[in-house]
């Protein structure tokens, strides 16, 4: 989540941001535990606060 905030912040404007990730999926597997994870919510967070 921090690195995309980040790499939205830094990106100049103009620029191309490619989030190559998780896709269509809302969620991350870490160890045993499944978590809630959308790049697309996270974005629209930062997009937000600018």
């Amino acid at each position: 989540k921090e690195a995309i905030r980040t790499a939205i912040m830094l990106a100049d404007k103009g620029a191309v941001l490619l989030l190559a990730g998780k896709g269509h999926e809302t969620y991350q597997i870490i160890g045993k535990d499944k978590r809630h994870f959308d790049e697309r919510e996270i974005v629209e967070e930062v997009f937000k606060t600018l």
